[in-house]
This record gives C-alpha cells, sequence and structure tokens, in this order.
C-alpha cells in the first residue's frame, strides 16, 4: 500500500481493510468478551480509530491477545505488537518515505541499506539476536514487545515516538498465602484455555509434547476441559527418554501420538533443501536466529499429511519463565547485595553464550554492557528483589520474542495457526503479582501441579509451602567443596558437549556439520546454534 509518504507492505497472515481515508490492518487476535480475529479484528480497528487517528487523538492496543496491528490515516500511523512480540514489525524511512513491513527482508531492500551495525552483528554472534528495538542493519528498526509507534509526517519530515504500553515486571501482593495463590492460579489457568478451545472451534489442537512440565500442563488442561480433538507428537533419536515419556503422557490421556525420526544424515539432508532455506530467510527477520528444532517435525507431519490443514500448534511456551523458572535462587541470598553491574553481568552470563561473550574486545563488551543498561532503565538497584524482577524483565523483553517466541514462525511457515495459551494476559498479570520467594525455583507452579494432579501426570511434585533457600544444605555451605565438584562436573560436560554430543544427542542435529568442525572448530560452544549463527552472519561478509 501506498499513499504518498507512507509504504505498507504486510504479507502472508496479515488481514487488511481500507475505509475511506483509514487503512487498517491486523494480524492474530484478541478478546474483548468475544473473540475478534481475522475481519472482524480489522473492522474493530476501523471503528476504534476512524476520523481519530489522522488527528492524533487515540491509540489503542487490545488489553488481551496475540497481535500486531496497523492503522493509518492522513499524516498519521500506528503500529503496536503484542507483549511478546509474536507478530513482528519493522519499519524505516528512505528519501521522505516512512516504509513499515512484516518482512524485514523487503524493508532492507526499499531502504537500500548494506550498512551493517557492528555493535548488533556481535550482539547477534553472542546472543543469537539483536536487543533493543535494533536488526543487523542500522536504518532498519523493529517494535519491541509492549510497544507501539506513532509515527507523523509533518513539515516535509517524520516523527517518530516510540511508546512502550506494556511491562512485565514483578509487583508482588504482600503477604499472599500460597494456598490462596494456587486457587487463584487454577482460575485463570481454566479461563486461559478456555479461551483457547473458544479459539479452536471444533479444530484439531496440535502439541508439541516433550517430558517437561509445560506442555504436559497443555495437554492436561485440554484434557479437563474434555477437548478430545487434539494429537500430540515428538520426534528426535529413535527410543530417546523425551519422547517415550511423551508416549506415555499421550496414551495416559487418551490423545493420538505421532513421532517424527530425527538422524544426523536426516538433518543434513533437510539443512540443504531449498524449503529449509526459505525457511531460514523467512524467520530471521535480520535480527534473531531462526529456530530449528520443530522445523523437520512440522515439515514432516505437513508432508505426509499426518495432521490436518486447519491444525492449531498448542505449545508450552514459555511456563517455566513465567512462573520464575528463569530466576536463579542467589537472589534470595540476604547475605549477597546484587548491584546494578552485578545485574547486568548475570544477564550476560544467561543470554550472551552462544559464543564466549570473553572472545569479543574489551570496548565491544562494554558497548553490549550498556546496551543491556539500556533497556533495563535504571540508575541503579536498590535491592535484590527489584534485581530479581528486571533480571526477569530482560529475559521477557529481549530472549523470550526474539528467540522462544520466534519459533512460530516454523508453524506459520507450514501455514498452520498457533495458540499461547501460557501466555495469556490473565495469566501474565497473575504472575506478576506473586511474591518472589514463591517463584524462585517455581515453588508456587510445582505446588499448584502437584495439588491439582490432573489427570495423574504429575504425581512427582508434592505441594509444598516452603520457599527458595539458596546454599541449602551443609555441602552447598562448603563452598570449596561445592566449587571443586562443581569443576568436576563442569569438565565432564565439557568432554561430554565437546566430543560426544554429536553422535548421543537426542536431536541429532549436529549432523548438519561435518564432525570435525562441531569436535575442533571452537574451543567451546552452547549448543548446534554456536555454528549456526557463525554460517548465518557470513553471509554478509
Amino acid at each position: 500500500m501506498n499513499r504518498q509518504n507512507f509504504i505498507i507492505n504486510l504479507k502472508d497472515i496479515v488481514y487488511c481493510v481500507r475505509q475511506n481515508a483509514l487503512f487498517a490492518a491486523s494480524a492474530g487476535y484478541f478478546w474483548d468478551g468475544a473473540l475478534k480475529k481475522d475481519s472482524e479484528f480489522t473492522e474493530a480497528l476501523t471503528v476504534k480509530f476512524q476520523g481519530k487517528l489522522s488527528q492524533g487523538e487515540i491509540f489503542w492496543v487490545p488489553k488481551n491477545g496475540q497481535f500486531g496491528v496497523v492503522a493509518q490515516e492522513g499524516n498519521f500511523l500506528f503500529a503496536a505488537v503484542d507483549r511478546t512480540r509474536s507478530f513482528p514489525l519493522f519499519y524505516g524511512v528512505k528519501k521522505g518515505k516512512f516504509y513499515l513491513s512484516n518482512k524485514a527482508h523487503w524493508l532492507k531492500e526499499k531502504l537500500q541499506t548494506d550498512q551493517l551495525d557492528p555493535v548488533a552483528q556481535e550482539e547477534f554472534r553472542l546472543a543469537g539476536f539483536v536487543a533493543g528495538n535494533d536488526t543487523l542493519f542500522r536504518d532498519l528498526k523493529q517494535i519491541q514487545a509492549g510497544h507501539y509507534i506513532l509515527v507523523e509526517f509533518c513539515e516535509n519530515k517524520f516523527s517518530i515516538k516510540v511508546h512502550q504500553y506494556f511491562k512485565y515486571i514483578g509487583a508482588p501482593k504482600k503477604n499472599a498465602l500460597c494456598s490462596n495463590l494456587r486457587t487463584r492460579l487454577d482460575e485463570v489457568f481454566l479461563a486461559s484455555f478456555r479461551r483457547l478451545i473458544k479459539f479452536a472451534d471444533g479444530r484439531t489442537l496440535v502439541v508439541p509434547l516433550s517430558a517437561g512440565l509445560d506442555s504436559r500442563l497443555v495437554a492436561a488442561m485440554l484434557k479437563r476441559l474434555n477437548y478430545e480433538n487434539v494429537i500430540c507428537y515428538s520426534y528426535g533419536k529413535e527410543n530417546n527418554r523425551e519422547s517415550g515419556r511423551s508416549a506415555e503422557i499421550a496414551r495416559q490421556l487418551g490423545f493420538k501420538w505421532l513421532f517424527v525420526p530425527y538422524a544426523g544424515k536426516m538433518w543434513k539432508k533437510w539443512s540443504s533443501s531449498i524449503e529449509f532455506k526459505s525457511y531460514m530467510r523467512y524467520a530471521d527477520n535480520l535480527s534473531t536466529l531462526p529456530h530449528i528444532q520443530d522445523w523437520p517435525a512440522v515439515f514432516t507431519l505437513r508432508e505426509k499429511k499426518m495432521i490436518p490443514d486447519d491444525s492449531i500448534f498448542v505449545p508450552g511456551h514459555t511456563g517455566d519463565f513465567i512462573s520464575g523458572g528463569h530466576i536463579q535462587p542467589d537472589f534470595m541470598d540476604e547475605h549477597v547485595k546484587i548491584d546494578k553491574n552485578q545485574l547486568i553481568i548475570k544477564i550476560v552470563k544467561k543470554h550472551y553464550r552462544v559464543n564466549d561473550f570473553l572472545s569479543c574486545s574489551k570496548a565491544m563488551q562494554t558497548k553490549i554492557k550498556q546496551r543491556i543498561e539500556a533497556t533495563l532503565q535504571i540508575s541503579s538497584v536498590e535491592s535484590n528483589e527489584q534485581a530479581a524482577f528486571l533480571y526477569e524483565f530482560y529475559d521477557w523483553q529481549e530472549r523470550q520474542p526474539k528467540h522462544v517466541l520466534n519459533s512460530l514462525r516454523v508453524y506459520e511457515f507450514f501455514r498452520y495457526k498457533w495458540y499461547l495459551p501460557l501466555w495469556d494476559v490473565e495469566l501474565l498479570e497473575f504472575w506478576q503479582q506473586v511474591p518472589l520467594k514463591m517463584k524462585v525455583n517455581k515453588v508456587l507452579y510445582l505446588a499448584y501441579l502437584g495439588e491439582t494432579n490432573m489427570s495423574n501426570l504429575f504425581g512427582e511434585l508434592r505441594a509444598n509451602n516452603e520457599t527458595a533457600a539458596p546454599m541449602k544444605g551443609t555441602f552447598r555451605k562448603n563452598k570449596l567443596l561445592y566449587r571443586s565438584v562443581e569443576s568436576l562436573a563442569s569438565a565432564r560436560d565439557f568432554i561430554k558437549k565437546q566430543y560426544f554430543d554429536y553422535f548421543n544427542h537426542d536431536l541429532a542435529w549436529y549432523g548438519m556439520f561435518p564432525y570435525s568442525k562441531v569436535a575442533f572448530g571452537k574451543k567451546r560452544f552452547q549448543n548446534i546454534y554456536s555454528f549456526l549463527v557463525d554460517s548465518y552472519l557470513a553471509q554478509f561478509e
């Protein structure tokens, strides 16, 4: 769409409408008492914006849902993504034109930019994504999770205002009882999954079922609410432990279960295919390394017609994160004061390890730390509790939308819809109010699962009102002994990963590369992404 100064290009899963002077487009869905999706979504946008946006009077974002929205009227343009950036949007300015698209590669061509941002490039090599609203290219920007932009064309130039309408940061209620929170959590889970069932409207729900708790919860909730049109699937090497447990869970629930075998030679074939290369370009958006783990499984399910074409994928993203599973226990240590610099170091160790952070220059390390500080938007840290919630906030703002939830591109690439019941806004708001002591080590989450024990699938968990206690027990108090044993374990894990995972990893994905490259190409690596990030960046050299 081209309206003088605004050039908008939205492809694939986007619904557009033009009414008088207003152009509106949406992807995804939202809840406003009832479900709004597809054309109903765009119609809702026209009601909200028509005749008002051109006056710069309204900036509206749906309360609950997964979406991307664009509205343009007169000299104003409004664009927003949801609280997880599940539908990414990108923009830039060139020669008096404002460009916006959900396809970063198209935008790069229009902006005629080949100038890589060296800091963003190094950050991508270390983390697998570019933080903030930047991409790998200087002039190409993205809208971050929980943000919208308002663009005004005035006096032959563009004014771009970026606003953050949502932050996932803890604001716990005081003196909250675990038993009361468990009851409330059950109510919120039920409400979220009832919304999923309304969205599904009888269609097949496909659950990527692992041995973990989150996907198990998804499957168990569907059974509890009597939704029977469910297919579960797993993948990996034949007879791997995760898939074995997945089959047991599906069998216990009475759901159909499918298995897609992986092998090193198969990965070599898949990764060389035109389809895989097309997917990599589709999913990277010049800002994040594409997720590949599910790609062969969904490719096979589609190619062999193992699931209906209108199936909806329901992954367990990301119960372990929102329940506190990523917060380190030492945030609870009263004898350790975590300041701003220590917090930034913790974030570096958590997120900047696809390649060794120390492998880049000290000057570059400083610049990346400054980018982290800019995201945190703080001058100091007043308490360990604040530090813990800021640590979680950074994960939500950066890694979750740009790495974990970028896996949704796999489903979209094969023309499937998806739904994220564990990222329902009502759940987000609930977890924001949970005290830190009930989030560390997922105390509340595990207690809830153990107490409800849906379909008798969580019997190994027991409701536990104890709070997290770091450095607990004689062994961990003896720090010298603990560090010695930890060092030995680290050496063992290094040898296993460096020399044997090529043959033994459950996903067999190292078969994409020669053994010599994996075993001897790097001093240390995190996983397959350590090699993929190098081959990805090589295309721009």
